[in-house]
């Protein structure tokens, strides 16, 4: 069960790696992140000191169950990632909860989780968000200090993670292609 537990790490390593490699990759990204604030209801003064605070925020995310994964890559006996779950399930569900309120009020914003995006936040988002809070549960419910790992078992794990975070950062395409662009709703007012 402890590959399982990698993989679970890794994914959400690699989904909020991407988040913050999204919004800060270069300014036209930054713009729009922070742009997307603003459309979320945060005053134009409070939303670029509020980008700043997400995105640190998923960066120390990030770090810290990358730092587990390493340590568990190493082949030496990893230490708990609950730290890391724990921030994890924090940023989830405040994204969640966002999402939930801007999708009740039926306003369009556009999803800037991974960087520019056209796709608006949409009840697709709320399952791409359940899918990650299922995640972080099973491997906040697997984390045990400890154990060795074989470099097969690592190879497979980080495989399967590097694939379904892939999936869950393209969701919004994969979304698309499946079940078509998502409903109209009312632009936001800026």
């Amino acid at each position: 069960m402890h590959y399982l537990e990698l993989s679970c790490r890794a994914l959400l390593a690699l989904v909020f790696t991407v988040s913050v490699a999204g919004k800060a990759r270069n300014t036209a990204s930054w713009r729009s992140f922070t742009r997307s604030l603003t459309d979320l209801g945060i005053t134009a003064r409070w939303a670029p000191p509020a980008a700043v605070a997400v995105t640190a925020a998923e960066a120390l995310t990030a770090a810290s169950l990358i730092a587990a994964s390493l340590i568990a890559a190493s082949l030496v006996a990893a230490p708990s990632a609950q730290a890391g779950y724990a921030l994890a399930a924090g940023m989830v569900l405040t994204f969640t909860a966002v999402i939930w309120r801007t999708v009740r009020r039926e306003v369009t914003v556009r999803c800037a989780c991974f960087g520019p995006s056209g796709a608006p936040m949409s009840r697709r988002h709320l399952l791409r968000n359940g899918l990650l809070l299922a995640v972080t549960a099973g491997g906040w419910a697997l984390a045990r200090p400890g154990g060795t790992y074989e470099i097969a078992g690592v190879a497979i794990a980080l495989s399967a993670a590097f694939a379904a975070g892939t999936l869950i950062v393209r969701f919004d395409d994969l979304a698309a292609l499946v079940a078509g662009p998502p409903g109209k709703r009312r632009e936001s007012v800026r």
